[in-house]
């Protein structure tokens, strides 16, 4: 009896899907978890679009991501990737997959968070957490 992968990692894929299909056909051992990790690189279409035809051919195998510096590059590339579906954003959490503990550490963020040579939009890490309302999208977090 073989055992079953627990994950997969993807990085850098820039809007390329066709290959992870034909690997996870290929792989004897198919993942319970597949994780995006960053420039994931669509504006044009929903992520939950780009990943149906995965979804539907490998129904068991679950979907996280975290974004890359390319997800960030404007408001259209950040909308898509969010428009999700199930798969879960992993962005500046701590979650758990399947009981493993994993971390969502991006390290890149919008311009208007990290801005040099600017000062600093944030003195510590307190102003940061409670900085008010969201002035995005309505007040609307951008990362569920």
């Amino acid at each position: 009896m073989s055992a079953i992968a627990w994950n997969t990692h993807l990085g850098d894929v820039h809007g390329a899907f066709g290959h992870i299909a034909q690997a996870l056909l290929a792989a004897n051992d198919k993942p319970r978890w597949l994780v995006f990790l960053g420039d994931i690189d669509i504006d044009h279409l929903a992520f939950r679009e780009v990943l149906a035809p995965l979804r539907h051919d490998f129904p068991a195998t679950k979907v996280a991501f975290i974004h890359g510096n390319h997800d960030a590059d404007s408001y259209a590339h950040w909308e898509m990737l969010h428009d999700c579906g199930d798969a879960v954003a992993l962005h500046a959490q701590v979650t758990a997959l399947d009981g493993v503990r994993v971390a969502g550490l991006g390290g890149h963020f919008m311009g208007r968070i990290w801005r040099p040579p600017a000062p600093a939009a944030f003195q510590n890490k307190h102003q940061a957490m409670h900085r008010g309302a969201y002035q995005w999208r309505g007040g609307q977090k951008p990362n569920p």
